[in-house]
């Protein structure tokens, strides 16, 4: 979407600037010290420009709604919601990828985990992971506050599957010129791999986090790093990246999250 001649994306991916103060995500601003910081992230764009800011942890953040209703009354949003229980094992490899769990727990340990109940506010997003696939919950707090017509879904397989279709759905929903996207070179950014060492990766993303965080707004400087980056993540995966290995799930621990998601579930 930020590719379109019509939008201008914010300068960092995810924000976060609307998420609740205890929220367990870093960010450099919080709605608490005023929109200019906010506006920060957007000094590249034209007037004319739709603007677009992606934070997926808006949806479950429980003051998130209001606080945009506040700040910006006439924004839309757009879902994009994954199988939950596709998501909960690609949270699963993440969590491991990031050294947030040991290499050795294994699916049916980290759903159980998931089912303790400590933590409150301050507990991990990982451990948030099984919950928060019960999409119905949190949207609602959307349609309740901005009405169902400012609000898109879209699913993430139909995103792999046919992106034209998807995203001329959004452009549509936006009031974008959809055909932007017929001749459209799709990639995939992100993919969760196993890695060789966990804590290393785990360093390796504080830093590119916070490398994020200090060039944003310098334009000039972020497509270069962007640039360089291409090399370093190739190099980077060569030396990290292990085989691609089979999660394992018990038909217990798979009846009980096709119970637990039977409202949520898209094609379980």
């Amino acid at each position: 979407l930020g590719d379109h001649p019509s939008v201008c994306a914010a300068s960092l991916k995810e924000v976060r600037f609307f998420l609740d103060e205890d929220y367990p995500l870093a960010s450099a601003f919080r709605y608490t010290q005023g929109l200019e910081k906010y506006q920060e992230y957007f000094l590249h764009c034209n007037s004319d420009q739709v603007r677009l800011e992606a934070t997926p942890d808006y949806l479950y953040s429980s003051g998130t709604p209001e606080r945009i209703r506040e700040a910006l009354p006439h924004s839309k949003f757009i879902f994009i919601l994954r199988d939950p229980l596709l998501r909960l094992l690609s949270w699963y490899k993440f969590a491991r990828q990031n050294n947030d769990i040991p290499a050795q727990m294994g699916f049916d340990e980290y759903v159980e985990l998931q089912l303790e109940p400590s933590g409150g506010a301050e507990k991990k997003q990982h451990l948030r992971a099984l919950e928060q696939g019960r999409y119905s919950l949190y949207l609602q707090r959307y349609f309740d506050t901005f009405g169902r017509d400012r609000i898109h879904i879209a699913f993430s397989e139909e995103l792999s599957s046919d992106p034209v279709s998807v995203l001329r759905g959004i452009c549509g929903f936006s009031g974008l010129a959809g055909d932007f996207y017929e001749a459209y070179d799709f990639k995939v950014y992100n993919r969760t791999e196993k890695m060789r060492s966990p804590l290393v990766h785990g360093l390796y993303k504080k830093m590119r986090f916070s490398v994020r965080q200090r060039t944003h707004r310098y334009p000039l400087l972020k497509s270069a790093l962007r640039r360089v980056k291409s090399f370093v993540e190739l190099f980077y995966h060569s030396l990290n990246t292990g085989a691609r290995e089979e999660v394992r799930i018990s038909p217990s621990t798979l009846q009980f999250l096709k119970d637990y998601y039977r409202d949520e579930s898209i094609s379980m």
